[in-house]
């Protein structure tokens, strides 16, 4: 049945990422996944990361942050499939990065982060100048929250040194960086 084919599959991919979604992709679970075109296949294989609970965060994590372009797809549907309309950029964020963990490779949290930004742009074109712009905020965002929270770094991150790093970056508001902060 349906049910224990679901189960099953969350099973492998909880072993190994890639026979999980060599499963998903096989005749054998057709009832759930649609395989008529690879983006279907993409929107099945998205919408199974996101919802089917147990799945380990940092295997979504990984799978997300690949550079093939069927693993490009999924993430694109994946970051397409959240709603930021007139949300902070910060609660965004944290919505998005509750359902994996990012992986430890920046290329991979680079893409990740490149989806999460177009997103958000997409749903608050007037918020910020444009995606990269975003982009940037989250990253640093991310370089904020290791420097607090990870007691291997000695020098935490001051508010002066955050918000210097937007130096560079079309004027983001201080008050807003201080927010974050």
């Amino acid at each position: 049945n349906i049910k224990n084919k679901m189960r099953k599959a969350a099973e492998i991919f909880k072993q190994n990422i890639n026979k999980g979604i060599t499963y998903l992709l096989s005749n054998e679970c057709n009832e759930f996944i649609n395989t008529s075109t690879p983006d279907e296949s993409a929107n099945s294989i998205s919408y199974f990361l996101r919802h089917t609970p147990g799945l380990k965060k940092e295997s979504i994590g990984n799978y997300l942050g690949e550079n093939g372009s069927f693993e490009l797809k999924v993430l694109s549907i994946y970051a397409n499939s959240f709603n930021y309309k007139d949300q902070h950029l910060l609660s965004a964020l944290r919505l998005f990065l509750s359902t994996f963990k990012l992986p430890g490779e920046s290329q991979k949290i680079d893409r990740i982060l490149e989806q999460f930004a177009n997103k958000y742009h997409k749903d608050n074109p007037s918020s910020f100048e444009s995606s990269d712009q975003i982009y940037f905020i989250a990253f640093s965002i991310m370089i904020l929250q290791t420097s607090i929270h990870n007691p291997n770094v000695k020098d935490k991150l001051t508010l002066e040194q955050f918000v210097q790093m937007h130096n560079d970056t079309p004027k983001v508001d201080f008050n807003y960086l201080k927010d974050i902060y």
